[in-house]
């Protein structure tokens, strides 16, 4: 089966542990739950960029955004970059050469030049379309609660989640001329502000919630800009009964993502589909969502912002059931993993690895390290890349003290070890593997100010931050 049909579902804003089957957190995802049992859940699974566009750029074309200037998103005052028209897309390749249908439900972020049709999708259905009929028969429900969210007391039928299912699923009833189909389903949702419906909000009682594992947070030796956007959003004071009902909402929408994702995983069902349809279950990056008393996702690189759930299903073409530790760069790899798949090539502008032997179970690994970067948004600009390699992750702040947290010990990354004279070796390792790959990628951070700070260490600590220079 070298032509499967394939359904790539992308949600926004998803963190990693917020699934049922993650065993992290209260969320009731059961669908999800049940295509885990039968697939393979990649746990260690890295965006390329925490930013809505640019991550979601770097999945239609599977190439990082740097390149192409896709900075953060390209609907901010502060205007920048995104794909050009020519680019190369992977969607595009599977339609000219090997006849697929193709489809995109849900938002496009890809640019202005680029548009779906550009990418080659036969059918495109609009995050505008998708919300009409909400907008038109429940006009009361609309945000009147800022970024905060709230419940809408109507049919789960008209919100966007299932209006989106519901357009899938007749795609897939009308693709079954025995050519493959390949269906983008992209939600907005779990998004901050969390609007679910009253019937999943009614699940979840905020005083059952547990806070997060980094709420505890106090910032101590962190750059200061994490503590700057407490004040931008309001929240330096602010304690987990505030952030609980918004931690209800965020997992109440969750639920109910999982709920229209079933109603689809139904349809394939009832035609016999299911096992030999390539299933793919991702998000473009995480959320704070509370955690940090932080809400949304910018100038940090913490594990719930840049980690996300990463799952595939096809029991005909690799089996299930298991688990995969292994690095993973998402919005990179999946092209490639696709392309791989059908058995075509990725131009070498390209720079994901194929998950293939992770998802046959032949290896454990196929990446050393994975590389995030971020550019800055509304709040301004703010360069900052990440590595991960083994258990230790290092954060370069171009413009600000350094981080290095030891996954192992410390999993929720509150004790910055950049300071610590018994991970000099460690931190200075991180720093030159680090400069070996943005070299690799061609990153355009890289210059002959900054080598100096990865190749010579030329930073100063945090104690140093503190005090006067000698």
């Amino acid at each position: 089966m070298n032509t499967p049909n394939i359904l790539w579902i992308t949600v926004d804003q998803q963190r990693w542990d917020c699934l049922g089957y993650a065993h992290h957190s209260p969320v009731h995802t059961p669908n999800l739950d049940k295509l885990a049992e039968g697939g393979v859940n990649l746990t260690n699974s890295y965006t390329p960029i925490p930013v809505c566009c640019p991550a979601r750029q770097a999945m239609i074309c599977g190439e990082r955004v740097e390149r192409f200037g896709a900075l953060w998103n390209y609907n901010q005052p502060m205007k920048t970059g995104y794909l050009p028209a020519d680019a190369y897309s992977w969607a595009r390749d599977l339609k000219s050469a090997l006849g697929y249908h193709t489809g995109f439900v849900g938002p496009w972020e890809g640019g202005h030049d680029m548009t779906p049709h550009v990418a080659g999708y036969d059918v495109y259905v609009s995050r505008e379309e998708l919300c009409r009929p909400w907008l038109e028969n429940y006009p009361q429900c609309r945000p009147t609660n800022g970024f905060w969210g709230q419940v809408y007391d109507m049919d789960k039928a008209y919100a966007p989640t299932h209006v989106t299912a519901d357009h899938v699923g007749k795609l897939i009833d009308q693709w079954q001329d025995g050519a493959p189909w390949l269906i983008h389903m992209n939600l907005s949702e779990p998004h901050l502000p969390c609007t679910p419906v009253s019937e999943f909000a009614s699940l979840y009682d905020p005083q059952n919630i547990p806070p997060w594992g980094g709420f505890g947070e106090t910032y101590y030796q962190k750059p200061y800009i994490q503590k700057q956007q407490l004040l931008n959003w309001g929240t330096e004071d602010k304690n987990w009964d505030f952030f609980a009902p918004i931690v209800a909402r965020y997992f109440a929408t969750i639920t109910q993502i999982d709920h229209a994702i079933g109603q689809v995983l139904q349809k394939l069902t009832e035609l016999g589909q299911l096992e030999e349809t390539l299933i793919i279950y991702t998000s473009d990056h995480g959320d704070y969502c509370g955690d940090r008393r932080q809400m949304d996702k910018h100038y940090t690189m913490y594990e719930e912002v840049v980690r996300v759930p990463h799952l595939w299903h096809c029991p005909a073409l690799f089996g299930g059931g298991r688990v995969c530790e292994g690095l993973v760069c998402n919005a990179l790899d999946i092209p490639a993993t696709i392309m791989d798949i059908v058995g075509l090539p990725m131009p070498k502008t390209t720079q994901g690895v194929s998950l293939r032997p992770l998802l046959t179970g032949e290896a454990q690994s196929v990446r050393d390290q994975v590389l995030v970067t971020y550019n800055g948004q509304q709040f301004g600009l703010y360069s900052q890349r990440m590595l991960r390699r083994g258990n230790f992750k290092y954060v370069w702040n171009l413009t600000d003290i350094d981080e290095l947290y030891d996954l192992s010990t410390d999993p929720y990354e509150l004790c910055n070890l950049v300071d610590d004279p018994n991970f000099a070796t460690t931190l200075q390792d991180m720093r030159h593997h680090l400069l070996d790959e943005l070299t690799a990628v061609g990153d355009c951070m890289l210059n002959g100010w900054t080598k100096k700070q990865l190749q010579e260490g030329r930073k100063i600590s945090a104690v140093q931050s503190q005090m006067p220079l000698s």
